[in-house]
This record gives structure tokens, C-alpha cells and sequence, in this order.
């Protein structure tokens, strides 16, 4: 973990530039395998599915509001962005932009957050 640079230095053409090495994959998929193997590309890989799985749910439910279903597709939406730069650059691997997804798919998923509680009215309850 974290040798990408020693690693790929010794595989690319004799005199390139040192600033032409790179000390990350420019992919969040390669990434997510150089860092964890299989099963840090499969956990990865998970966690994209189920997010975009989950955000489809939401927006496809009749029984949401308009406002859950709106910020859902708005989530799907960056979610596709953010999935498109993933395959030229190690978007991820950035915690500033990695928080900024992780707060696009809050936002879309806010509808699952305690569902199945019911809100107390401050009675209490009788047994």
C-alpha cells in the first residue's frame, strides 16, 4: 500500500522526467485495486452499487415527495459526474472532493435516514 510510485517508476521508459512520475493511479478503479487488491476494488465496486441502486429506489418511489424524489435525481446526477472524472483521475483519492460525494449522496439519500422511527410529540406513553 502507497508504493504506486516505486512501482511504476522502474516500468516506463528510460529518461522520462522525474515530474512525469506519478505517485497515484489516474483511475478510482485502478486506484481502488493498487490500494486494496480484490477486495478493495470489490468493496469499492459495492459501494458505487448500492449508492446508485439506492438513489434509483428513492427517485422511482411514488410514495416520496417531490422534493426527496428532486434531490435523489439531483444525487444520481452527481454521482454520474463524479463517476465520469473517476476514469481520468484519482477523484476519490482526494478527501475534499471524496467528502463532497459522500455529502451529494446524504443529500439524495436523506429519505432512508430513520424511516422506520416515529416521531415522539412529547406525550408520554401509557402501558
Amino acid at each position: 500500500m502507497g508504493n504506486f510510485r516505486h512501482e511504476y517508476a522502474p516500468l516506463l521508459p528510460e529518461g522520462t522526467d522525474p515530474r512525469r512520475i506519478q505517485s497515484h493511479a489516474h483511475n478510482d478503479w485502478l486506484q481502488a485495486a493498487v490500494v486494496g487488491g480484490i477486495p478493495g476494488l470489490a468493496t469499492y465496486f459495492a459501494m458505487w452499487v448500492i449508492a446508485i441502486m439506492l438513489l434509483i429506489r428513492i427517485y422511482r418511489d411514488r410514495n416520496q415527495s417531490v422534493e426527496a424524489r428532486a434531490m435523489a435525481l439531483a444525487a444520481l446526477c452527481g454521482s454520474v459526474v463524479f463517476f465520469s472524472g473517476s476514469m481520468t483521475e484519482a477523484t476519490f483519492l482526494d478527501e475534499e472532493v471524496r467528502h463532497l460525494l459522500m455529502l451529494i449522496w446524504a443529500a439524495g439519500l436523506w429519505p432512508l435516514y430513520n424511516r422506520s422511527r416515529t416521531i415522539e410529540t412529547g406525550a408520554t406513553k401509557e402501558a
